[in-house]
């Protein structure tokens, strides 16, 4: 999994690393969900501006459970022995 120090490049991340592991072309997915590539790409550099309806549409085209679009973040580990 890829980690930054910004959440909105760690799921820009992992959704391009979903997308490039499908096996289906960004064409594919961006006219699954309905909009242009260049809408596709932007909303890409800021992930936060997909709508819901385009992470389902995405999820479908990508044959995922939506849960998956969204990166799982590892708890900190704290040292809580005294």
């Amino acid at each position: 999994m890829i980690t930054t120090q910004n959440a909105e490049q760690n799921m820009s991340a992992h959704i391009r690393s979903l997308v490039a592991n499908s096996g289906v072309s960004k064409t594919f997915i961006y006219n699954a969900i309905g909009i242009s590539r260049e809408t596709f790409n932007s909303r890409l550099m800021n992930p936060y501006s997909f709508t819901y309806r385009d992470l389902l549409r995405m999820a479908d085209a990508l044959r995922l459970p939506v849960e998956s679009l969204f990166p799982v973040a590892k708890p900190s580990v704290e040292s809580t022995a005294e």
